[in-house]
């Protein structure tokens, strides 16, 4: 049923009518810029507030996967690029392979994930 909505929606509307459409994204560019954040920096900051024994469901592009994405470079990654990342103290339960389809025909490559952090994990 949603996919049939976005289908729709997609079809049905021109992009600039999509509540996410930016002509020119010189603007959240710069901003993104000025963050100077590294790669890691979204991985420390996903550690923090996952307690013991939580889950982490982390979706990104796949090493096939486009390399940029709104004209910004993106990482792309496979499942133990991101246990790397998260690193010892969180254990995959499970990944996947994804390829999206967009209405365009066009598709996405994406790796999903599942992770969980282990028992007696000092936070």
């Amino acid at each position: 049923m949603m996919k049939e909505h976005w289908e729709r929606v997609y079809q049905n509307n021109p992009i600039d009518r999509l509540g996410w459409y930016e002509s020119g994204s010189e603007s959240s560019l710069n901003l993104i810029e000025l963050c100077k954040l590294s790669q890691d920096a979204y991985f420390n900051l996903l550690r923090t507030p996952v307690s013991q024994k939580g889950y982490v469901n982390i979706a990104a592009f796949n090493l096939k996967g486009a390399p940029k994405c709104s004209e910004l470079p993106v990482f792309r990654y496979n499942a133990p690029m991101l246990q790397e990342k998260l690193g010892e103290e969180f254990q995959l339960k499970e990944a996947f392979d994804y390829t999206y389809t967009q209405p365009s025909g066009d598709t996405r490559e994406y790796v999903y994930t599942l992770f969980q952090r282990k028992q007696g994990v000092v936070i």
